[in-house]
């Protein structure tokens, strides 16, 4: 009789912990709240979303890594001893390694907005929008891609102009990389010249304070100083 009994517990913990390991390994699990690729890049609310996103990561994460690795490289910031990578980035030349996560991030940050535009440019002409707001998140993108590029221009040797989906970059040397960034702003230029950001875009998805025009106006200037165009 205890011999049954214990037969029987054994097949119950036996089968419970198959049904543990099987339930533990499940974590394809769905976030109700987390919209898919397609309902971000094919609906009017998901585009608004991302030009909303895209002006939020650039100014939390490229800002950040644009202003304290050249600054800790330079000498213009005081650094924590117990920080490795900002060690690294002190001491410079060899002392830094392929994996610093400070150089590694003013890398791949901007490489992520520079994705976030695309999907915009792409996008944001097969939903419904009204055309001045089109144009503006369009312009934004544009703006977006091209300060972004910028910044990796100014930290980096060689950057990609394009992004492969698969991941493969096709690298070109700084000034392309500029000349490239050039030609986005004169692009975002002239759709706000056609057809004016409208008070939708400017009051609902444009940063507070912040003047569009101006500001692609702005880099045009700047850029095209860093390429010895000086008379554009």
């Amino acid at each position: 009789m205890n011999r049954f009994f214990d037969k029987h517990k054994l097949a119950l913990a036996l089968a419970s912990l198959l049904l543990l390991v099987i339930t533990a390994c499940s974590l394809d699990v769905t976030n109700p709240n987390s919209a898919s690729e397609d309902q971000v890049l094919t609906t009017r609310e998901g585009v608004i979303a991302l030009a909303i996103g895209m002006q939020q990561n650039y100014a939390i994460g490229v800002v950040e890594a644009m202003i304290l690795t050249p600054g800790v490289t330079s000498g213009e910031i005081a650094i924590n001893s117990t920080f490795t990578n900002l060690l690294e980035l002190q001491d410079g030349g060899d002392q830094v390694t392929t994996g610093n996560g400070n150089v590694l991030a003013l890398w791949s940050r901007p490489i992520r907005v520079i994705s976030m535009a695309n999907d915009l440019i792409s996008s944001a002409p097969n939903v419904t929008l009204d055309p001045g707001t089109r144009s503006g998140i369009i312009a934004l993108a544009h703006l977006y891609k091209a300060m972004s590029m910028g910044v990796l221009a100014q930290a980096f040797e060689q950057a990609p102009i394009e992004l492969d989906e698969n991941g493969k970059f096709l690298f070109r040397p700084r000034a392309e990389v500029l000349a490239s960034a050039i030609s986005l702003l004169d692009a975002a230029a002239q759709l706000l010249a056609a057809t004016p950001a409208s008070n939708e875009f400017t009051t609902q998805i444009l940063a507070r304070n912040f003047n569009l025009v101006n500001t692609i106006n702005a880099f045009r200037a700047r850029y095209n100083l860093m390429v010895g165009r000086y008379q554009q």
